[in-house]
């Protein structure tokens, strides 16, 4: 029992270690971040839009708003002054703008600083330098508070799934245009920016703490972490928030209540201007367009009030420890369901539920706001269960392989299947292991077999034995038997082995079918003496000893030459019974060709069965004590009356002095 726990144990173990140290690798070595930012997208897609309130209206610049824009674009300082003073009639706690105005742009009057000035709920953007860009500074005359940088992380396969808090230079901090917009938004609420109890280097709105993101959260692996950034949770694309183009605030008509108390956020939307952003990558596509980068800032500022208030989110990854854990634990799993053979289709089906009740745990995390990288646990699950799958054909092929060296040519079909059936049981280390089993033992020889040899020419000589040995071989396999070696003429066969008999029944048949199948011996052998007779070739006798009992089987050898065997004493006084008195032995090659000698213990299990005589108690070579030695002989018995077994009182057939047995 212990074997076969350590045995079941390290084949788990040993592919599913395997296998999660090849995933870790891969993933460690970014192999698997795009399958892991896909699968984000689909859980995100998954999750339920945010039933917080909308709080960002969007005005947006189209391309029809371009062509009415005096002097096209840029908007010039007066017009976006104008923009800005209707705006502002309508009340709202904070505007920002995603429109650059690092210098003026004529007509400027004045109007535009003036009206910054006056309303210090305005918000206005710059961006920072890049390696292939200088940056866009904001209007010199402003403070500090009312700048925000837009600067966006895009992530190598060009979405965003990250915001920004804070960016720095060499010399100070900005706060993100989306976080400038919603601190003002949230002072009223008399909310505010504070560092957490527990890390000074961490933010927290209201009850919520924004965790900066690291290198290799989730499934990222070596991302751009610079400045302060968190990941988006995009539950509101602000599918819902009002929305007004430019021609529409200026002519009307509009709803007032859009703007009073909200965050309204102005930018472009406009192809020609290339202001877009792609958010989610989905197999429909249904954002490949991407969004205009002013949705974009309200998406943000959205989800930074939202946690503030509402108290949603923000995502964040799990523990890198907790990731190790999981993958290990899908690995382990993969390999325990392949560990035993399957039907394809059976393993395919819970290779895909594994499969769904991986991305189901992700996606119960992901709704919690945790984002636990789903392409290492389903890669480990479905790379440990191709692994011990292999591992076990590869098993399964060396088994077959051993089992057809050692029985193969030698067994009937349905013997065959019953040993292929219990391999597990019968091979072990690439052998078969010693076992005691209840057998019967079938010894054969041939009488004059020397002689024959002699007398032929070899040619002749070698076609006559295996006629002999191959109708021999298909009688023994037609009654169940196996072949365990050929002696030259001689044959040693077993029935019961090498799967281990249960029952009493299962012992009785197997006796009964090895004197069955020495009686059919004889038959065909008196058929194949007709037809050498025919040829001119020499006939043939034999003579047959039958025993049963236990016996130790297994295989002897080493790895390239192994031998299937039986031991035992049981064995041994098979074989003295095909010896006993061989010299007395006349045989009738046509009438009488096999003496069938069997011992007490197989005669237990067929006295009811086959016709037989009692020869006494026997002395055999080996043995000092006597041995009951039976003679087969004629059909099968009718009924148990017709058995002839030995008794003093009724008269036995043939009863053989003891030590001399009949021939």
């Amino acid at each position: 029992m212990l074997q076969r726990l350590r045995e079941a144990t390290i084949s788990i173990a040993a592919p599913a270690l395997a296998v999660c140290a090849l995933v870790f690798g891969a993933t460690r070595l970014g192999a698997l971040e795009d399958i892991d930012l896909l699968l984000h997208d689909l859980m995100t897609l998954c999750r339920l839009p945010s039933a917080a309130p909308s709080r960002v209206t969007l005005i947006a610049i189209t391309e029809k708003d371009l062509g009415k824009i005096k002097g096209h674009w840029p908007i010039s300082d007066d017009q976006l002054a104008e923009v800005l003073e209707k705006v502002a009639g309508f009340g709202p706690r904070v505007v920002g703008i995603d429109i650059y105005r690092d210098k003026p742009v004529e007509p400027a009057s004045g109007k535009l600083p003036s009206l910054l000035a006056a309303h210090p709920e305005i918000v206005m953007p710059r961006k920072f330098p890049e390696t292939d860009s200088p940056g866009v500074a904001a209007p010199s005359y402003l403070p500090s508070e009312q700048i925000g940088c837009s600067d966006v992380v895009v992530d190598p396969d060009g979405y965003v799934r990250r915001g920004l808090l804070y960016l720095s230079d060499d010399t100070r901090s900005c706060p993100a245009l989306a976080l400038q917009v919603a601190l003002r938004y949230l002072a009223h609420d008399g909310i505010g920016a504070a560092p957490d109890e527990r890390d000074a280097e961490i933010l927290q709105l209201g009850n919520r703490r924004f965790i900066p993101f690291n290198a290799n959260d989730g499934g990222y692996v070596g991302a751009d972490a610079n400045g302060y950034q968190f990941l988006l949770d995009l539950r509101d694309l602000l599918a819902t928030s009002p929305r007004y183009n430019l021609d529409q605030l200026l002519n009307g008509p509009i709803r007032p209540e859009d703007f009073h108390d909200q965050v309204v956020l102005i930018g472009v939307d406009a192809e020609s201007l290339k202001d877009h952003f792609r958010v989610l990558r989905t197999p429909a596509g249904q954002f490949n367009a991407g969004v205009p980068g002013v949705a974009l800032h309200g998406i943000i500022a959205s989800q930074i009030l939202r946690a503030a208030v509402e108290g949603e989110g923000p995502l964040h990854g799990v523990a890198e420890s907790h990731e190790v854990l999981w993958l290990l634990l899908w690995c382990a799993l993969g390999a325990s369901i392949s560990r035993q053979p399957r039907q394809p289709l059976g393993l395919t089906a819970v290779a895909l539920a594994g499969t769904a009740a991986d991305f189901a745990v992700g996606q119960a995390l992901m709704i919690g706001d945790a984002w636990l990288p789903l392409a290492p646990s389903l890669a480990g699950w479905w790379l440990a269960i191709a692994t011990n799958t292999a591992l076990v054909a590869r098993r399964e092929y060396q088994q077959r392989r051993l089992l057809n060296r050692l029985f193969g040519l030698h067994v009937d079909t349905r013997i065959a299947a019953e040993i292929w059936a219990n391999r597990t049981a019968i091979c072990q280390g690439g052998r078969i292991p010693p076992q005691k089993l209840v057998a019967t033992i079938f010894f054969s020889d041939l009488q004059g077999f020397t002689q024959i040899a002699e007398t032929l020419e070899p040619d002749l000589f070698i076609t006559w034995l295996n006629e002999y040995l191959d109708a021999m071989t298909t009688v023994i396999q037609r009654h169940d038997g196996v072949v365990i070696r050929f002696i030259g003429d001689a044959i040693l066969a077993g029935f019961g082995v090498p799967v281990t008999r249960r029952s009493e029944e299962e012992i009785a048949r197997d006796a009964l079918n090895a004197c069955r199948c020495a009686l059919e011996i004889q038959r065909i052998l008196m058929q194949m003496n007709q037809n050498w007779a025919a040829r001119g070739l020499p006939s043939a006798a034999m003579r047959i000893g039958i025993n049963t009992g236990p016996v130790l089987a297994g295989s002897l050898g080493n790895q390239d030459r192994l031998e299937y065997t039986v031991h035992g004493d049981v064995v041994n006084t098979a074989a003295r019974l095909e010896q006993i008195e061989k010299d007395r032995f006349a045989p009738a090659p046509l009438e009488r060709p096999c003496r069938m000698l069997i011992g007490g213990q197989t005669q237990t299990h067929v006295a009811a069965h086959i016709n037989h005589r009692f020869l006494g108690p026997m002395v055999v070579k080996g043995k000092s004590l006597a041995v009951d030695v039976y003679e087969l002989h004629g059909e099968e018995a009718a009924h148990p009356q017709a058995m002839g077994i030995a008794d003093s009182q009724q008269g036995a057939v043939g009863v053989a002095p003891k030590n001399k047995p009949s021939p």
